[in-house]
């Protein structure tokens, strides 16, 4: 009995025993990729389970605190050894440390298994000596000016160092809303020597533009990506020497961010009450169609002005505009504005058409041109202009005559004495009595000689011929004739909408119909006609002349036109009759 007893408790023994033995041969390890790694830089965490009886997930929930859990991978793998069968699973994490120094990663559970604490020291990249390893990847930022006055412009440059084959990555842009960033044309790549290492270089350049003033802190650049992990071992231990995966590449992610970027934006000085523009040069030129010593009255002449401002975007240029000059008229035309960008910063363009049209002759000051601004460099303020200058204006063939001044009109020198003697004024009524008297003793002879001749050919037999009207009229010398005449070619030059003819067309037709008026210009027909919306729109055309509108107000019917043109012709001719001028008498009292 004793006996039975004893080998019961033998056999549950052995069971035991064989038990433990069974579970033993269970076993879950843990490693990292590195030991130390740089801020920001992926570590790989490997845990291995061995045994057919571990095949639950490990619990990762304690790795949150310290670290960003990128992703993880498993794999199995069965061997059959001598009848011996053995099952090992294996759990690849992708781990990002959130924090610089030393960081303990604490045991992670498998199952019913518990792993062994491991230990990673992450280290900044400022922090590089000659006893630590070179960084696969880092950024550079480098800002020119951290003083800059609101507006002014700085440069930044960004450099990305990579020392690995990269895989793929994004690089941010720098981002702030108190800025205007301008990219500064195509990223550069170049190789450079740098902790003894050579590294591939990816530089980008920006001008940055401060709206308001004040202190500011730029975001860090970031970079985000994977590459080729030239440390990773391509045989896994528990997959034989020439194992599948010899065949992936090891990837590593990583993760990189730029030092913050302070800066300290200045207003612009108390003393500027100007347009605020700080540059380090302005460029100011201007250009003629034709030189300023060959203009007449009426003949427009184009002035082209630019402005380049090193420093600048053409957004942010002001506008030019022309003084008023006295006796002309002036038409800008639309500025055209432009930003050239270089590695070295922008440049504003701004270049705008001036038409300028001579209205009345002599000499004429065009007033100087001048653009303010803020010499960066040497931090004063300065100018930028163009002089003033004088052209001389000459009257038109047409009308040089009648734009003779008074004293250059020539004098008969009967008159010039006549004039030197008499003090009161009497030299003008004594020239009006001789010349009406002179006109009266050639009307007497002709009227004799007229008679006569008629009475010589009645003495010898001849009867004059009666008149009789030509059936071909000629119209050479009709003022009414001439002025039908330019209105077909006003009506013609509507048709083809041709404005150059139009003006030319009309001023012809003034100038025989109103030939007192002394017509030269548009501005001078607009000013002399009777009817608003004639005088309206004949200034319209004026503009679209020089101006920005082209041929769009020229558009009008041809019954419009010539009802415009005859209603002039009456009203001029009602106030001429309304006012009659008076003929001095033909002997005046003296």
């Amino acid at each position: 009995m004793v006996y039975s007893k004893f080998n019961i408790f033998l056999h549950l023994m052995l069971i035991m025993l064989l038990t433990v033995s069974k579970v033993s041969h269970a076993e879950v390890s843990a490693h990292l990729s590195r030991s130390i790694v740089y801020e920001g830089e992926q570590v790989n965490l490997t845990i291995r389970a061995q045994g057919s009886t571990k095949k639950d997930a490990p619990d990762l929930s304690p790795l949150e605190a310290d670290f960003e859990i990128l992703g993880t991978a498993k794999s199995e793998q069965f061997r059959s050894i001598n009848g011996q069968t053995s099952h090992t699973t294996e759990w690849t994490i992708n781990l990002i440390p959130k924090k610089l120094g030393k960081l303990e990663l604490p045991p992670l559970t498998v199952g019913h298994e518990v792993t062994y604490p491991l230990q990673l020291e992450v280290i900044a990249i400022k922090e590089l000596d000659t006893h630590n390893q070179a960084p696969l990847l880092f950024i550079e930022s480098n800002l020119d000016n951290d003083n800059p006055y609101v507006q002014q412009q700085s440069i930044l440059t960004v450099k990305l160092y990579i020392g690995a084959e990269l895989k793929e990555g994004t690089l941010s842009e720098p981002n702030h809303s108190q800025f205007v960033f301008e990219s500064l044309g195509e990223q550069k790549r170049y190789d450079e020597l740098k902790y003894g290492v050579r590294y591939s270089v990816v530089e980008r350049r920006y001008a940055l533009f401060a709206q308001q003033s004040g202190n500011y802190v730029i975001d860090p650049i970031l970079f985000s990506g994977t590459i080729i992990d030239p440390d990773a071992t391509e045989n896994s231990q528990s997959f034989g020497n020439r194992g599948w995966r010899q065949f992936r590449p090891a990837v590593r992610k990583l993760s990189r961010k730029s030092p913050e970027i302070s800066i300290q934006v200045q207003p612009k000085p108390n003393d500027v009450h100007v347009h605020w523009m700080p540059a380090t040069s302005v460029k100011l030129t201007e250009d003629w169609s034709r030189p300023l010593d060959a203009l007449r009255i009426g003949e427009p002449i184009t002035r082209t002005i630019r402005l380049e401002v090193t420093g600048q975007r053409g957004s942010q240029l002001k506008n030019i505009d022309l003084q008023p000059i006295q006796g002309w008229q002036i038409y800008p035309d639309q500025a055209t504005i432009d930003t050239r960008i270089s590695s070295e910063g922008v440049t504003g363009i701004l270049q705008r058409k001036f038409a300028l049209v001579p209205e009345s002759p002599g000499e004429t000051l065009i007033p100087a041109l001048k653009i303010h601004w803020w010499d960066t460099i040497s931090d004063q303020p300065r100018i930028a202009e163009l002089p003033d200058q004088i052209p001389q204006v000459l009257a038109t063939q047409a009308h040089a005559g009648t734009n003779l001044l008074p004293q250059d009109s020539p004098v008969p020198l009967s008159r010039l004495e006549m004039k030197q003697n008499s003090s009161d004024g009497s030299d003008v009524h004594y020239s009006d009595y001789q010349f009406w008297k002179w006109l009266a003793v050639m009307s007497v002879i002709g009227w004799i000689s007229t008679v006569g001749f008629f009475w010589l050919r009645y003495r010898k037999g001849i009867e004059p011929k009666k008149f009789e009207p030509s059936n071909k009229p000629t119209n050479h010398g009709n003022p009414i004739t001439v002025r039908n005449s330019t209105q077909t070619q006003i009506f013609q030059a509507l048709e083809e909408m041709d404005t150059k003819a139009l003006k030319e067309s009309l001023i012809h037709w003034s100038q025989n119909t109103f030939p007192q008026a002394n017509i030269k210009t548009l501005i001078h027909l607009a000013d002399f006609v009777q009817q608003t919306e004639f005088e309206h729109w004949i200034r319209k055309l004026e503009s679209s002349l020089y101006g920005q509108n082209g041929n769009m107000t020229i558009h009008l019917q041809k019954a419009t036109m010539k009802q415009w043109l005859d209603n002039e012709v009456e009203l001029h001719k009602a106030n001429k009759q309304e006012n009659p001028s008076k003929l001095p008498p033909l002997y005046p009292a003296s």
